[in-house]
């Protein structure tokens, strides 16, 4: 299955982005900061 991370700070456009995606088959994890996104990302490998 695809994983796709979601970086946006507003919290509200997250949750429908996440919504979306997963109706759509993926898993998402959501993040509302820039510096965060890129840990979790750099962290998955």
């Amino acid at each position: 299955m695809t994983r796709v991370l979601v970086v946006e700070d507003s919290s509200t456009q997250a949750a429908r982005l996440c919504l979306i995606l997963e109706s759509e088959g993926f898993t998402v994890e959501a993040v509302t900061d820039g510096e965060e996104g890129l840990e979790r990302s750099l962290a998955s490998g």
